[in-house]
């Protein structure tokens, strides 16, 4: 009868050749082999198909322990040298039936003088054989390597069961098995030369080791299993069944001089010449076994089993190792760089791109020129990618190309398989401490097994040549994970990652999360991205934190939790109105306070120190007050430049929670009085009208510490915001009035990014997960339409994931998990409305695109309560939904006493809602998306593009960039050239004076310096009905006045927004001159020049800037149907009257005035903002044009006051009284 062998390791080097040798020299032997995947087991029977394969790792004692029941003899190799509980398995399992037990250590274990002196590259002197030294190895001390499961071996022998151990120094040689098919110590040896390009030896490299060939040590393993089946045979066993696998002795020095000639002589490296490291600088260079000694001589096995080792001896091995970890790192074989060859490669990449301007040569040109001697293939491509994104100025082309090249480049680098992948990222072992520290959780690991055919099969690699460069850049400087430094996801492993680890085993709907965000109709925060599917999945973007107690206790408990939330990757925004300001008593101490600016630079502290989940981001608080507190003015001073280091908080982010009465006496040029909350308690607590009758009954009573002008106070809040971008403003009542959580209590606080309005109270942090919908992803080019209904549809698959999303998040503290499952918030928000005006030729400020932002949100609002109501059927509604306005019929709209459009049934809808309820308390928030509207290729959130020309900077250098759009446009207009480019450069990023750019195109391409920001403004109170949280509204002014901004405010606050402000954004104060631009070019230069040759027609398939339609035509509108829509999917058609709450006033250009010009200059993974301009990039002063609502007037050059009172006239003369009927007596106008 055939003997039964059991065998794990098989997919090793060591188990995979012994599976080879074995099976080819007894066919008839029946062998069960251990396998992890499904996968690995497919490639192993490929190979061997009459091995029977057994599903499991060195964890399934279930598995091991079945199998060893049933075999006669058991070949132990999976990590059999360190490997615990598979070592215990296999014993237990033994005891009780009997049998044979081969297992693998490792001469490895003979170190331990080297290690415990620091001795490495030195030869120790000690010496052991397995025959007279035989008790000396079975009794090593226990700190030896390995020792540790050995001694488990030999206690498991006995007269039932046999055991032998045996121990190999370096192996070298190519396996001949399924999977891994070389050695670790030479090999990773040359990987560390090659990586570091530099020859590298421990001390002298004195230090000796004995070797054996791979395929000399499979026949000692094959010779010690034909001894079993005969009963044992000639071989020794348990006590004096140890092993030493040897064939020979030699000095690692020879070998690292070996590995850094030949990579010398290859071009590899620069020199032959080796450096000294010792055990302390060996990681990230070389394996640290390579500066041991391992001198085990073995007599044992050719003295009873006659085993007569034949093979060559490493040192002739050197070349092939060389050149096997050369080709792993890019290198290529020997392979010459040749002008040709790069160009070869380029082209290959440039399918479908315009051959008019594409242009590979020229790119090889510039690649050429970086060349030098063993540069590898992996340089290359990076060098070629970078080029190309220079060139991006010149045709829109290039951008696409640039990020082929470089997701050419990371494919070749990585696994193909996602299963593969994640097996990688879950058995990862921590270089320092040799302990597993997987960066996959093992529900999802197991996941992704269960169903790694399905999952793999899903993929689509070539959507990851969909990104721009930049987007490329920032997933993989940031999102994509590492092994050891190295990146080792693709862009579509991450995306699946990130589904598998919402969905779990639920594949058909990871499958469409899959699709739709590889396919960039959506994309989870960054949280999320960071962190699904790994052992700490904290998914969530933000926590509202509320002060524990006024009290040493309370305050530094809130520091922990911030602290705990922040190391998780949150953003933070914290309330602090009811701690006690400068000068209050403090009772249990008979002191005095200091008040909220020395607490502050704690926090402040805490937020540099923790960064937002392992230097992925900084971390970011953001400091909630408001301004009756006592200690206001110095808040405000916190983040300015000037003054005393220790009043300054410059790393929090400020914001004000605005009641209603504070400007309300602004507007009427009153008194304000300031409180210390510890004396006049609960103004935090109440809002409306209970806010206004306590503050004014503490007025009564004389509570004030202060009684001020409130436009002083106003006064500092606008130079703070002036010179620092802060305070961001958020009006508590409209926060309140129009919350579903207003039946939980006082909302005391937004969050860091101003656009989520929830509860929070010392026992509940609120949280907020969130996703923002890509919106140019739903415009129908074709037919010059958006389609609605795919819109609906994706919101409510979003809906759906934020709500696993909150039952499988890691909270960071119990009352961020208490608030979540309590009131189950989510947030939805957009990026790229910026985009999906022009990709429906609409300028921003048109009635058309007007209406259609309306209808948008109003999608995403409908699509949101009908996912949540669903839920709720199914779940039932959140915990704290009875009193909620939502359960008694009143949506957001409501609140803002709008009527919506007929584009969707709402009565029906809320029908459905008094019946069942809804899941969510709310649901629509639009945040900045920053990054993920960069990696997308989408500008960010519902803002107009900021510049159509700017800098953006990556690892790599800096890249101008040009509005993708326009620059389609004037290259297919036939006026695209260097000179167009120079003078928008010129212009500050603008088209507007440039004569021969039509009047529609600069309509078109407008920046928010050139829309008025009354639009801005209006645009977002229209939306704001449709929009239960907040949205993340910033304010841009190119030459800020504090009446302009007065201005900007009481019109966001009597539109009745909630977020009157997040950033403000200003342009540069002054303009040097650009010297990146020939001035006297741009006096003579034509912007014409480039139609010397006609129109010139785009001849490669066509696309657009983001990659998601191919066009982008003039809207077309289908004749009206009853309900008011071409059809539900489509466009509609626009009223003839607008409604009321869409700003009627047509746009019409108006000759500008000379002022700055404006470039932005972008760190990777942040939009482009109006930040202050590098003075080589400037030039004199010319301004952005600025346009006026209303009837066209005449065109004439205007002086600053002038300007300024015309910016005001946009504005209904009663937003501001005190400015005009009040002026000596306003601090803005006096004087």
């Amino acid at each position: 009868m055939a003997p039964k062998l059991f065998v794990t390791g098989v997919t090793g080097f060591i188990g995979g050749d012994f599976l080879y040798a074995v099976s080819h020299k007894h066919p008839d032997w029946v062998i069960t082999a251990l396998v992890r995947t499904q996968q690995k087991a497919d490639n192993v029977k490929k190979q061997f198909p009459n091995v029977q394969i057994a599903i499991g790792d060195n964890e399934s004692e279930e598995v091991i322990g079945k199998e060893v029941a049933k075999a006669d003899i058991v070949f132990h190799f999976a990590n059999s040298a360190d490997d615990e509980p598979s070592a215990k398995a296999i014993s237990a399992a033994l005891t009780k039936t009997g049998g044979f037990w081969i297992h693998t250590s490792g001469s490895y274990i003979i170190t331990r003088p080297n290690q415990s002196f620091d001795t490495y590259g030195y030869d120790d002197g000690e010496s052991y054989d397995d025959w007279d030294g035989i008790t000396e190895l079975t009794s090593l001390p226990d700190d030896a390597p390995h020792r540790g499961i050995d001694k488990i071996v030999l206690a498991t022998g006995s007269d039932k069961v046999k055991t032998a151990i045996v121990c190999p120094p370096t192996i070298h040689g190519v396996g001949r098995g399924p999977d891994n098919r070389h050695s670790a110590q030479a090999n990773r040896s040359a990987e560390g030369v090659l990586r570091n390009k530099k020859g590298l030896i421990f001390g002298e490299g004195k230090n000796v080791w004995h070797q054996v060939h791979v395929h000399d040590l499979s026949d000692l393993y094959v010779a010690l299993g034909e001894a079993a089946v005969s009963g044992g045979g000639a071989a020794t066993w348990n006590e004096k069944g140890y092993y030493l696998a040897e064939n020979g002795s030699f000095e690692w020095g020879q070998i690292l001089r070996g590995i850094a000639k030949y990579a010398h002589e290859q071009g590899y490296i620069a020199s032959g010449e080796v450096e000294k490291i010792d055990g302390s600088e060996a990681k990230g260079h070389l394996p640290l076994t390579v500066g041991t000694t391992s001198k085990g001589t073995g007599y044992r096995a050719r003295k009873l089993l006659q085993w007569t080792p034949s093979k060559q001896p490493l040192i002739k091995d050197i070349p092939d190792v060389v050149e096997w970890e050369a080709s792993k790192l890019g290198y290529g074989r020997k392979e010459r760089v040749q002008f040709d060859k790069i160009t070869a490669r380029v082209s290959r990449l440039c399918y479908g791109l315009d051959p008019e301007h594409v242009d590979a040569a020229a790119i090889t040109q510039k690649v050429i020129s970086g060349v030098y001697q063993g540069v590898t293939t992996v340089e290359l491509d990076n060098l070629a990618a970078e080029t190309a994104a220079y060139m991006t100025v010149t045709h829109p082309d290039y951008a696409i190309l640039a990020a082929r090249i470089a997701v050419s480049n990371l494919h070749k680098q990585t696994k193909k398989q996602f299963s593969s992948v994640i097996s990688d990222l879950y058995h990862y072992v921590n270089p320092r401490n040799k302990r597993p520290a997987p960066m996959i959780s093992k529900d999802t690991y197991e996941t992704v097994l269960k169903h790694a055919d399905e999952l793999n099969s899903a993929i689509v690699y070539d959507r990851d040549f969909n990104y721009n460069f930049f987007g490329f850049k920032t997933l993989e400087r940031s999102y994509l994970l590492r092994i050891d430094g190295k990146v080792a996801e693709r862009p579509q492993h991450m995306i699946m990652r990130v589904a598998v680890g919402i969905h779990g085993d639920d594949t058909e709907k990871a499958i469409e999360t899959y699709n739709l965000m590889s396919q960039k109709y959506f994309t989870h925060a960054s949280p999320t991205l960071f962190s699904a599917g790994t052992p700490n999945p904290q998914l969530a973007s933000c926590f509202l934190v509320d002060m524990k107690d006024d009290s040493i206790e309370g305050i530094y408990d809130t520091l922990k939790t911030c602290a705990m939330i922040s190391k998780n990757a949150g953003g933070i925004g914290l309330n602090i109105h009811r701690i006690r300001s400068t000068g209050s008593y403090i009772g249990g101490t008979n002191g005095t306070s200091n008040g909220i600016v020395p607490m502050l630079r704690v926090f402040n502290n805490t937020a540099r120190y923790v960064d937002q989940g392992g230097n992925k981001r900084p971390g970011a608080f953001a400091i909630y007050l408001e301004p009756w507190h006592a200690d206001v003015f110095e808040f405000l001073d916190l983040r300015k430049n000037h003054g005393k280091e220790e009043i300054r908080a410059r790393d929090l982010f400020l914001a004000l929670w605005i009641p209603d009465l504070f400007m309300k006496r602004v507007e009427q040029n009153g008194e304000w009085t300031l409180f210390c909350p510890n004396e006049a308690s609960g103004l935090a607590d109440v809002y409306g009208e209970e806010f206004e009758a306590l503050y004014e009954q503490y007025e009564k009573e004389g509570r004030g510490r202060k009684t001020i002008k409130a436009q002083k106070l106003w006064y500092s809040i606008l130079e703070a915001q002036t010179e620092t971008g802060n305070p961001f403003m958020l009006y508590k009542d409209a926060c309140n009035r129009k919350s579903n959580q207003k039946n939980l209590g006082t909302i005391r606080s937004s969050n860091l990014c101003t656009e989520i309005i929830e509860y929070s109270a010392p026992d509940e942090v609120a949280v907020c997960n969130l996703a923002s919908l890509a919106l140019p992803a739903y415009v129908n080019a074709a037919a010059g339409e958006y389609d609605f209904g795919k819109l609906h549809r994706v919101c409510q698959v979003v809906v759906r994931n934020l709500n696993k999303i909150i039952n499988l998040n890691y909270y960071p503290v119990p009352e961020a998990k208490k608030s979540n499952f309590r009131h189950r918030p989510i947030g939805l928000g957009v990026q790229g409305l910026a985009d999906a005006f022009l990709a429906l030729r609409l300028p921003f400020d048109s009635p058309e695109a007007k209406q259609l932002n309306i209808q948008i949100f109003e999608t995403i609002y409908h699509a949101a309560l009908t996912a949540s109501c669903e839920l709720a059927k199914e779940l039932g509604p959140y915990e704290t939904y009875p009193g909620s306005p939502v359960s008694q019929g009143i949506l957001q709209y409501d609140m803002w006493n709008i009527t919506p459009t007929d584009l969707w049934d709402w009565e029906s809808l809320k029908a459905d809602i008094a019946q069942h309820g809804v899941r969510n308390s709310l649901l629509v928030a639009p945040m900045p998306t920053a990054s993920t509207s960069q990696i997308l290729g989408n500008n960010e959130c519902f803002e107009p593009y900021t510049s159509n020309i700017y800098s953006r900077r990556v690892l790599a250098g800096e890249f101008q960039v040009v509005n993708p759009w326009l620059l389609k446009d004037l290259v297919d207009m036939g006026l695209w050239s260097d000179n167009m480019k120079n003078r928008i450069i010129a212009d500050g990023g603008s088209i507007q004076n440039i004569p021969n750019i039509p009047e529609e195109t600069k309509a078109l391409y407008k920046t928010v310096w050139e829309i008025p920001q009354r639009v801005i403004v209006q645009m977002a109170a229209d939306r704001g009905a449709f929009i239960d949280q907040s949205q993340s509204l910033n304010i841009h002014l190119k030459d800020p006045s504090m009446g302009k901004i007065t201005s900007m405010h009481f019109a966001g606050w009597k539109l009745g927004l909630k977020t009157g402000m997040y950033y403000l954004r200003t342009m540069a104060a002054s303009a040097p001159i650009q010297f990146t631009v020939d001035q006297e070019q741009l006096k003579v230069a034509d912007t014409n020049i480039a139609r010397v040759n006609g129109l010139k027609k785009r001849v490669g398939a066509p696309m657009s800037p983001s990659g998601n339609y191919n066009a982008v035509p003039r809207p077309m509108y289908a004749s009206k149907l009853p309900n008011g829509v071409s059809n539900v999917n489509g466009m509609p058609t626009p009223e003839a009257t607008p409604p009321a709450s869409t700003e009627q006033k047509r746009f019409s250009p108006k000759t500008s005035k000379v002022t700055e010009p404006f470039q932005a200059d972008i760190e990777e993974g942040d939009s482009p903002r109006a930040l202050a301009t590098d003075p080589k990039d400037l030039v004199k002063e010319q301004a952005l044009p600025e346009a006026a609502l209303g009837e066209t007037k005449a065109q004439e050059e205007d002086n600053e006051t002038d300007s300024e009172e015309r910016e005001q006239d946009i504005y209904n003369s009663k937003v501001i009284a005190c400015s005009i009927e009040n002026r000596e007596a306003c601090v803005m106008c006096s004087g």
